[in-house]
């Protein structure tokens, strides 16, 4: 996801499409670590919900793009009286990053899970204790 980001960096520096911020190295890849970190988490938030994992990795990037997209764009704008225009283009560019990144951690976990054995399941019956009263359940140390 690092490697990721920092790749958009540098072609939005190439196309001229980054507006003139000189940030220090250290705190855009500060930043890179805590969206990937956030992103990575999102991710696992929706898939542990079962479902289809290529919908929660786009869930996953479009809901982070929210935050890193219009709402900041908006908060920008307004409190600094700037252009709009190279704010929404980088923008609508970070709305790629993300979805290419989503659609990664969906890939990857997909391919994680299909390389994983299934669990083994034992065809003896399991015994089940019942416990004598309500209470006793609460207070046992047994699983």
């Amino acid at each position: 996801m690092i490697l990721i980001q920092g790749l958009a960096h540098v072609l939005w520096g190439a196309l001229s499409w980054a507006p003139d911020t000189a940030l220090p190295a250290r705190f855009l890849l500060g930043t890179w670590v805590l969206e990937s970190f956030g992103l990575i988490l999102l991710f696992l938030l929706l898939s542990s919900r079962g479902g289809n994992r290529w919908l929660a990795g786009l869930g996953a990037a479009w809901s982070a793009w929210i935050f890193r997209g219009p709402i900041l764009v908006l908060t920008l704008v307004g409190a600094t009286n700037q252009a709009h225009e190279p704010w929404w283009r980088l923008s609508l560019g970070w709305l790629v990053v993300y979805t290419v990144g989503g659609l990664l951690l969906a890939l990857l976990f997909t391919t994680r899970r299909a390389s994983m054995p299934p669990p083994a399941l034992s065809r003896e019956p399991q015994e089940v204790q019942e416990p004598e009263s309500p209470g006793e359940a609460l207070w046992t140390s047994e699983p």
